[in-house]
């Protein structure tokens, strides 16, 4: 193979991968999950909002945090990339201080991913994919 074939190739395989990457992102971030049991995050939020909401998704969850430390002022402000937790935040995290980078993967550890089963319940309608294959059509028959 020639070598601008190849990078074509490559090319190729590097776009889409990224696409794949970013889709599997957005579908994290809108699945549905629950807390584990004992997660301090679940405490936190429950009193941070006052709420008993059993599922979140990924998101609605990460822009419950932003609101808290943005409204509470727990960023560094030459630096507001980086977070500085209070006690509260700092025990359902279990970080002093952590880059907005950090925060996904300190979330996610305390989470479980409700069932597709279950997914597909919550998830409204006008995010749900539709099948591939069209439905066959209600009368096949030829008419006569």
């Amino acid at each position: 193979m020639s070598l601008p074939n190849l990078l074509l190739k490559c090319q190729a395989h590097v776009i889409v991968t990224e696409q794949i990457r970013r889709e599997m992102h957005s579908e994290a971030l809108h699945a549905f999950y629950t807390f584990k049991e004992g997660s301090p995050l679940k405490d936190y939020i429950q009193k941070k909002r006052h709420t008993l909401i059993d599922c979140y998704t990924l998101v609605e969850i990460l822009t419950i945090l932003k609101e808290i430390i943005r409204d509470e002022g727990m960023y560094d402000r030459r630096n507001p990339a980086l977070i500085l937790c209070d006690n509260n935040l700092e025990k359902a995290l279990n970080m002093k201080a952590l880059h907005i980078t950090e925060v996904r993967d300190q979330v996610s550890s305390q989470l479980l991913r409700l069932p597709e089963s279950v997914q597909h319940v919550l998830r409204p309608p006008a995010l749900q994919t539709s099948s591939p294959v069209d439905p066959p059509l209600a009368d096949s028959t030829p008419s006569r």
